[in-house]
């Protein structure tokens, strides 16, 4: 199986400038996301906000490298071991995560 590094696609949001809660981030996600599955999450939809608190219960970010690489995805900066033992995600592995996981319930095709 093909895996798609995320860092690849993630530059313009790991600019250290940029707030994480501004419109200009939340237009470079829904382009990083629209081009990483073709769509963006439907926040508005009981089932993406269900998906979304699944993720967080049932994954995380103590197994988001696990789920994400067993469906294609590496949410990883630098897929070496890390520092420390402890690997460095790229600022939007959540949102990431959310998106397989709501892939995987049918929200979307990609």
């Amino acid at each position: 199986m093909q895996v798609i590094r995320v860092a690849e696609h993630t530059q313009e949001l790991e600019d250290p400038g940029l707030d994480r809660f501004s419109a200009a981030y939340e237009e470079r996600l829904e382009r990083v996301l629209k081009d990483l599955f073709s769509a963006c999450p439907d926040c508005a939809s009981d089932a993406w906000e269900q998906a979304a608190d699944d993720f967080d219960s049932q994954v995380g970010r103590e197994k988001v490298v696990e789920f994400c690489l067993e469906r294609g995805y590496d949410v990883r900066r630098d897929p070496g071991d890390g520092n420390n033992g402890k690997t460095e995600l790229v600022g939007c592995w959540r949102d990431v995560g959310i998106m397989l996981l709501a892939r995987d319930r049918g929200l979307i095709d990609a």
